[in-house]
């Protein structure tokens, strides 16, 4: 209630936008898949994630991460790796943080596209934490940095054994 508040209050607001985003992607994942298809709680997410969409200059493309991050877990017939891919490659364009090339990787990882994913996952170690004023990359950087290692060793091991 209180993020919803501060939306009302400073509906122009992008910051109370990202916080009303977040407090609603908290809450609507703990609800499970059933109840989230039945009470419509997909299709106001990606609302509100096409709303964080236009303003890509705002936590690094987060919008792009938000609703990429939703075609990739999304279950059919909503859910599309392609569209995942499209947002997530969008926002690596636009801000090459750790976090979006970290998503890159794990979809592409997903979709049998190791060399790409390798590729990302190594510059996803290699990028340093986003200094952006509206960042939020650094509450998970050390998470995203060793994922991305565990990752690149996987989608190394995934080369390593396709057919020549």
């Amino acid at each position: 209630p209180l993020a919803l508040d501060a939306r009302k209050a400073f509906p122009g607001s992008v910051r109370a936008m990202s916080v009303y985003m977040d407090a609603f992607k908290d809450s609507s994942s703990a609800k499970g898949i059933v109840k989230q298809a039945l009470t419509g709680v997909g299709v106001k997410y990606v609302a509100l994630a096409k709303e964080m969409y236009a303003h890509p200059e705002w936590d690094d493309a987060v919008g792009c991460s938000f609703l990429g991050g939703f075609y990739a877990v999304a279950p059919w017939p909503i859910g599309s790796k392609s569209k995942a891919a499209k947002y997530l490659d969008e926002g690596a364009l636009w801000a090459p943080t750790r976090r979006n090339l970290y998503y890159v990787a794990v979809v592409s990882y997903q979709t049998g596209d190791f060399r790409k994913a390798a590729d990302h996952f190594q510059r996803a170690i290699l990028t340093p934490v986003s200094r952006e004023p509206s960042s939020t990359e650094a509450d998970i950087a050390d998470f995203l940095l060793e994922r991305a290692r565990g990752g690149l060793k996987a989608a190394q091991e995934a080369i390593a054994t396709e057919p020549q």
